[in-house]
């Protein structure tokens, strides 16, 4: 649990940046810190599937998420926080101006055309023979950002404290990153398996670790600006 009110402090350090950059590089500070630790963090950057809103006025009137998914290099081979911000502002711009995101209604319209039992049949046995597992992943995870009310809701007098993301762990694509904001409060919560995330509670750390490392770095920058405004 942060304060969302640091999230958006960090963001004005570096021009053009979002909430969500920021999300991004807290994430990809505590997975280069974790990997470090385990002695496999990679020479290149880990790549992150991004579910983004594409909701239009259009969409106003229909059901279900509008939504398309993003690609982002989560930049985790910087050591420098702020650098990492930066390149992952600059990724982030480049994915929305240039529209490379993939409509989930594209990738799922393939239900359109085949049988459940069929779609069925080949999950099983992309599953079974381990296909996943042999040829190189286009994502190595998601992170997913889920804006939540501002306000305190309340059900039969008993207040909500906290909100805390799970997503579905896929043969495949199993890290799943959720930063859900709630009340003034962001919740980063990672839903995984043993195999590839075997120590969650140092995960969790290197979490915080990442963003205290972000807020601190970004301090400086902030100051600095204030003075030239004045």
């Amino acid at each position: 649990m942060l304060p969302l009110a640091q999230f958006r402090a960090i963001r004005k350090a570096v021009e053009g940046a979002t909430v969500n950059d920021v999300i991004l590089a807290t994430c990809a500070g505590a997975l280069r810190y974790y990997l470090q630790d385990k002695g496999e963090l990679p020479e290149e950057p880990l790549v992150a599937a991004v579910p983004i809103n594409t909701r239009t006025e259009a969409d106003r009137d229909l059901s279900g998420n509008v939504v398309s998914m993003m690609s982002a290099a989560l930049q985790t081979h910087l050591a420098n926080p702020l650098e990492r911000l930066e390149a992952i502002r600059d990724i982030t711009r480049a994915e929305k101006t240039t529209e490379k995101a993939v409509s989930a209604r594209q990738m799922t319209d393939i239900n359109r055309h085949l049988p459940a039992a069929t779609l069925s049949m080949a999950g099983r046995l992309i599953s079974a023979t381990g296909l996943m597992h042999r040829s190189k992943p286009v994502f190595n995870c998601v992170i997913t950002n889920v804006p939540g009310p501002q306000v305190p809701l309340y059900q039969c007098g008993a207040e909500l404290l906290a909100t805390w993301g799970c997503g579905p762990v896929l043969d495949g694509m199993g890290l799943i990153l959720s930063a859900h904001s709630y009340n003034g409060k962001l919740f980063l919560c990672a839903t995984s398996c043993r195999d590839i995330l075997p120590d969650p509670g140092f995960f969790a750390d290197c979490l915080e670790r990442a963003f205290d490392e972000l807020r601190k770095a970004a301090r400086p920058r902030r100051s600095g600006s204030a003075k030239k405004s004045r």
